[in-house]
């Protein structure tokens, strides 16, 4: 189980250290600016190569399973807003988690979920080649299953998202990303093949089993850094 203490303890050198978090960040951004200019040269090798698809996976190219999270829909496509929407759930959602859990099992947590996430995605696409056989790319399954170990960590906790007018608890926003997952699947027509609705449910299901099967093996022992930070300061305990 996990133990959320409301004790304080002295303020984490996290903010002083680098953070998985902000690099990912970073890999996401640099990425998208290399892609676009790619595209201003007309030079689209880069998403035949490192976008995720059936076809892909067919010849061998397991490397898609990671390089097509740090890629995003180019300017032309709205891709910027794609990019804007999961920066800011990894943004908001990965520096506590990551404080929980460590940098190492972060980064793990990361590219687990978008990894199965994705292969998720592209089983659908082997039985619905029409709904959901099109190569996918994004950090979306990621930030996905961040939404679901933030929601295991601490779930008294509320959030402000910025499409949203009210502050909801952590397990609402895991509750409403499971819905519109499942929805996303149940009525994807090919006019919406493009959302990758089966990645962000399979991003879900691997935070949640992830961050339950670390919370069992090294119960986390949670407490505020300060009263008014979002940071946390974590202790690991064994059975």
């Amino acid at each position: 189980m996990l133990d959320v203490k409301d004790t304080m303890r002295h303020p984490s050198r996290f903010s002083a250290s680098w953070s998985v978090t902000r690099v990912v960040i970073l890999l996401n951004v640099v990425a998208f600016i290399v892609q676009n200019v790619s595209d201003s040269l007309q030079l689209r090798t880069l998403y035949g190569e490192l976008t995720l698809s059936v076809e892909g996976l067919k010849h061998g190219h397991l490397w898609q399973l990671i390089t097509s999270q740090f890629l995003h829909a180019p300017i032309a496509d709205g891709g910027e807003f794609q990019l804007l929407a999961n920066m800011f759930l990894i943004y908001l959602l990965g520096q506590p988690v990551e404080m929980a859990i460590g940098k190492r099992r972060f980064l793990e947590l990361y590219l687990t979920c978008g990894a199965l996430g994705s292969a998720l995605q592209m089983a659908g696409g082997v039985f619905w080649p029409d709904r959901f056989g099109v190569a996918i790319m994004g950090a979306s399954a990621s930030a996905f299953g961040l939404i679901a170990a933030y929601a295991v960590l601490f779930p008294r906790r509320k959030l402000t998202m910025f499409f949203l007018p009210v502050a909801v608890h952590a397990w609402t926003l895991f509750g409403l990303a499971v819905t519109i997952s499942l929805s996303g699947i149940l009525y994807t027509t090919t006019a919406t093949s493009a959302i990758a609705h089966y990645a962000h449910l399979g991003g879900l299901l691997a935070g949640l089993t992830m961050i339950c099967y670390w919370a069992v093996r090294a119960p986390l022992v949670l407490t505020p850094v300060t009263q008014s930070s979002g940071a946390f300061a974590t202790n690991r305990t064994t059975n």
